[in-house]
């Protein structure tokens, strides 16, 4: 089996493996009191999951049309079931997703808008670059997943490197820094560019990347820092959602930037739009720092 179909090969034994481990190792679940439907129904909020998947999927299909033929209706629709979906939010005693976090705690408010820029950054980088390696270097595919490994790995050196220094300072310091850096490395990308070697190139990726995974770390522990025992889980699965609205955002992003067909040129842009999208999270996480001083 060849081409991405052959992605599967690789996912289904590793999810297999992660049931299996999550099955035997993870503790059960206290004893609750099981649901009627009517209450299963009540949590699930399926009016809301409603509401909100024809609203992304006509921001989607709007967004994506505007290379093209402008879907005007797709945008009008979206628009409208977003704004139904978030009167709706409001009203409702368990929601989909509890938008009333967003105005009742703006330190968490915060932290999820810059994991949303994050996630569109690292996202950006993560999808770009198989391009960029194939289409524009013209590597074949299976030096262009070695290089990605590169990138890619680099997280994973930092990432515990990283919880040490916030269990010693907080999460002030590495937030500012790991931000900053994002500016930096999208800087020095797009000022070398055309002039260095590939090598050199992929280690500003590099540096990229991990800071990504750097503020991975950060914005989980400001997080969960900015939530009161009691939202931890609902929280917890608005940080989460963060992530697949970046990495939507993301997506969306290269397809407006590349189109249908790779030039070096479009990755310029797309280091442009990286320093954009750093600048945004840098002046997010200043504010964040100064509601925390405030606090």
């Amino acid at each position: 089996m060849g081409d991405w179909p052959a992605i599967f090969l690789v996912n289904i034994p590793v999810l297999l493996l992660c049931f299996i481990l999550g099955w035997f190792v993870l503790p059960k679940d206290e004893a609750r009191e099981k649901l009627s439907l009517k209450e299963l129904i009540q949590k699930m909020d399926p009016i809301g999951i409603i509401l909100f998947s024809v609203g992304v999927v006509g921001a989607l299909m709007f967004l994506l049309s505007l290379r093209v033929t402008v879907n005007y209706w797709a945008g009008i629709i979206g628009g409208i079931f977003l704004i139904l979906f978030i009167s709706h939010e409001t009203k409702k005693k368990m929601p989909f997703i509890d938008i009333r976090l967003f105005r009742t705690n703006p330190k968490l408010s915060l932290v999820l808008l810059q994991y949303i820029v994050l996630n569109f950054i690292y996202y950006g980088l993560f999808f770009g670059l198989p391009s960029y390696f194939q289409d524009g270097l013209h590597l074949n595919v299976a030096y262009s997943g070695l290089l990605m490994l590169l990138v890619t790995g680099m997280g994973i050196i930092t990432a515990p490197l990283v919880g040490r220094w916030i269990d010693k300072s907080g999460v002030h310091i590495p937030i500012f820094t790991g931000n900053m850096l994002i500016v930096i490395g999208s800087l020095l990308l797009w000022i070398f560019y055309h002039h260095v070697s590939l090598i050199v190139m992929l280690l500003i990726i590099a540096l990229i990347s991990a800071v990504c995974t750097f503020g991975n770390v950060t914005l989980q522990a400001a997080m969960l820092e900015a939530s009161p025992a009691n939202i931890v889980g609902v929280a917890t699965g608005l940080y989460q959602a963060c992530r697949n609205i970046g990495s939507i955002l993301s997506a969306v992003s290269l397809g407006l930037i590349f189109g249908t067909q790779f030039n070096p040129e479009h990755f310029s842009t797309l280091i442009i739009v990286f320093i954009v999208a750093g600048v945004i999270v840098v002046l997010l996480g200043i504010s964040y720092s100064k509601i925390n001083i405030k606090s």
